[in-house]
């Protein structure tokens, strides 16, 4: 069950008892502890919350006084740690013209975050300066597509309206949860002052909940901002709006009153609901600062003796007799009892932690700063990176040839696979070596991660097909048997239960991972199976052969779909174009592109020793077009993660690169002192697929997200090197 899911199941199912929903900002750690322990159904982290916590109007958060999104990063390290229970949503900045919104929300979602908000939002500014930002790209629009996306993405989507246009729009984009935002909130030390009235806000409250449930008649809708201040605003509104199912409160919970938890009765039908106003560090009660409120009976006697102490011993009689006399302490002051100085020690140990608490956080900003530095994350700052000479680190130590690498989704580490019948792994980051696994016969052919990087399959002309365990110091768990001739690549089918090889004993076979069991075998190649490779959702299989054909098949039943027949002489290799590639491909075949379907496996390349790289349409199996450069056999194929570019290594000692849309080799690499056999883009993470966990299965089931690349490629070959191409 997703996190959204999940939420939305939880919000749902208070809907139905009754009670009415409430959000809540938070600032720091503290608030969201504390907001928690209240009872809040979510909560959310923004810069305005920072901004609050120091003092300043929530409107800062649209001011250029710092990067919202990196604010809302920063603020996760503090908050998803203390928040056990309570959905967490980061407020996001749509507009920020310097964020791949994508890989944002990607990297929210791994953080922990349940969802989104648009925050800081445009639909807080009006009139001329508003209109300008509509002109000029920062608008109301980039919003709605950012909360579109989160919404692809299976993310809790929580936006603020201010109108009924803004509903229907948020609406249309996949909204969960529609927030109808009344302006700034008033009340407090540092509230706005001018506001719509509580019957104004009913009214427009009113029309967007309306606008909203007209296209989503289960759309979840809330009240925020303006004069909905305190429990008895929220309770007001809620009771006299139709369809409004709770509030959403930010200022009003963390700088404004404490209240303790209450009942918000429904005016017409008398159903009760909660409101939790959660106490924070710098609320009021009736003008008595809430830390009494969080300090124990004896706490409290020994702060106002040590009050009464310093008041004395500073000669502040008026001060010392009336806070005696409010307080009511029975008090005889002393210079030799524990209180003397007391308040004067606990104050400068404030000062030396408030300095410790800036010292580390300028830490915290210099290394944060250095790991945005380092390799992976660079490399994420870079869309259209493509290696370039010279190799970042060349990795040597195999005796024999270099037949192919593999890179764990998760770490830097780097598998290579090599005819002296080894595999080394290796820290690509750092360039150095980690360990050699020995258990092959002869030369190792293939070798790749599952998509957790807990197991790692190899193949060998030993006829053996062996996984090892990444978890138990690198030990091979189970050995597979039942090729006749010498095994020559083998993966994971998507949600790794199953292994499909080949081999040059003409076959294709899956392997059952937990049984070790050969449960189908494939044939139909009429020479050696040089390589078989599964589509991203495990629908299809892809194989290139020494019969000079490339081939497609059904996994789950053994059955040929196509036969890609064209090249000159044995085809080395076979992969399939990601869905990011399909627009280039088809601008490249002159295929109109009004063929928007985004399924898997609807093109694939091929590599073959006629030197060629050749593009499919598998549905056809007619070859859309012939890349033509190589001087040698070309030997390996990957696809760059932008989907423009397509990456080539050959025989002839190089990489080149392929630009999609026109065919033309854009650049050379010279790489290799030898032929060049392998390639691979870096894999970051893998997200696993939400459908069924069997991968033969996988035709029934969603495919799985993509996984994240980095730029980072690796190549080898029979110069006995690995390289490392970054940034």
């Amino acid at each position: 069950m997703s996190r959204r899911y999940a939420a939305l199941e939880r919000l749902r199912e208070s809907i139905r008892r009754g009670e009415a929903i409430v959000g809540g900002g938070a600032g720091v750690g503290l608030s969201a502890k504390t907001q928690e322990a209240g009872g809040v159904d979510l909560i959310i982290l923004y810069n305005s919350g920072r901004y609050r916590m120091a003092g300043r109007g929530s409107l800062a958060g649209l001011m250029p006084y710092g990067d919202a999104n990196a604010i809302m990063l920063e603020m996760a390290n503090e908050t998803l740690t203390v928040v056990k229970r309570t959905p967490v949503l980061a407020g996001i900045c749509g507009t920020d013209p310097f964020r791949d919104m994508s890989r944002l929300l990607k990297q929210v979602k791994d953080l922990g975050f349940t969802g989104v908000q648009n925050f800081p939002t445009v639909g807080l500014i009006d009139g001329v300066f508003r209109q300008n930002l509509e002109e000029t790209g920062m608008d109301y629009g980039k919003e709605v597509e950012m909360i579109r996306l989160a919404h692809e993405m299976d993310l809790l989507t929580t936006p603020y309206v201010f109108n009924i246009d803004e509903a229907e729009r948020m609406t249309k984009a996949g909204a969960d949860v529609i927030v109808a935002h009344m302006g700034l909130t008033t009340s407090g030390t540092i509230g706005a002052q001018t506001a719509l009235t509580l019957d104004d806000c009913v009214k427009r409250v009113q029309d967007i909940a309306d606008a909203a449930e007209r296209i989503n008649p289960n759309v979840i809708v809330l009240c925020h901002g303006g004069p909905i201040a305190t429990p008895e605003d929220a309770r007001y509104v809620i009771g006299t709006v139709k369809g409004v199912h709770g509030f959403f409160g930010a200022s009003s919970l963390e700088r404004l009153p404490e209240q303790q938890p209450k009942t918000v009765a429904n005016n017409s039908d008398e159903i009760n609901s909660r409101v939790v106003w959660s106490a924070t560090v710098n609320g009021q009660t009736n003008g008595v600062g809430i830390t009494m409120a969080l300090l124990s009976d004896r706490q409290r006697e020994e702060l106002h003796k040590s009050m009464l102490e310093y008041l004395h011993a500073n000669n502040f009689i008026g001060a010392y007799n009336a806070l005696k006399e409010d307080s009511g302490v029975d008090y005889t002051p002393d210079p030799k009892t524990k209180y003397a100085g007391l308040l004067e020690k606990k104050w400068t140990s404030v000062i030396r932690l408030q300095k410790k608490i800036m010292d580390l956080e300028t830490r915290n900003a210099s290394l944060q700063e250095e790991l945005s530095l380092a390799p992976s994350k660079r490399a994420a700052m870079q869309a259209d990176w493509v290696p370039r000479a010279p190799a970042a680190h060349v990795l040597t130590g195999h005796r024999q040839s270099i037949a192919r690498v593999a890179f764990h989704p998760q770490y830097s580490l780097l598998a290579s696979a090599s005819e002296d019948a080894t595999v080394k792994i290796w820290d690509w980051e750092t360039g150095e070596f980690e360990r050699t696994l020995k258990g092959h016969q002869k030369g190792v052919n293939d070798v790749e991660f599952d998509h957790k990087g807990h197991l790692l399959v190899t193949c060998s002309s030993d006829l053996f097909i062996k996984i090892w365990d990444s978890q138990n110091e690198w030990k091979n768990i189970k050995t597979l048997t039942g090729h006749d001739h010498a095994v020559s690549s083998a993966r994971f089918l998507p949600g790794d239960q199953f292994i499909v090889s080949a081999s040059w004993d003409h076959s294709i076979r899956i392997f059952d991972v937990a049984s070790a069991h050969l449960v189908r075998t494939i044939i139909g190649h009429t020479d050696w199976v040089r390589y078989a490779v599964p589509s991203d959702d495990g629908r299809l299989l892809a194989s290139a052969s020494k019969d000079q054909t490339a081939r497609l098949w059904d996994p789950l039943t053994g059955e040929q779909k196509m036969e890609l027949r064209g090249h000159d002489h044995q085809v080395e290799v076979v992969v399939f174009a990601p869905i990011a590639s399909y627009s280039a491909i088809r601008e490249l075949a002159g295929v109109p592109n009004a063929d928007r379907v985004k399924r898997p496996a609807a093109y694939v390349a091929t590599g073959s020793r006629d030197k060629t790289i050749k593009l499919w349409d598998t549905q056809s199996g007619q070859m859309l077009k012939n890349l033509a450069g190589h001087d040698n056999w070309v030997r390996a194929l990957v696809f760059h993660p932008s989907g423009k570019l397509l990456l080539s290594a050959s025989d002839d000692k190089t990489i080149r690169i392929w630009e999609l849309s026109t065919g033309r080799c854009m650049k050379t690499v010279e790489a290799h002192t030898h032929f060049v056999a392998t390639i691979a883009w870096g894999r970051q993470k893998v997200s696993v697929s939400t459908g069924k966990s069997n991968g033969l299965e996988a035709a029934e089931s969603k495919s799985a997200e993509p996984e994240k690349l980095v730029n980072v490629v690796a190549s080898a070959g029979v110069d006995q090197m690995v390289k490392i191409w970054l940034p």
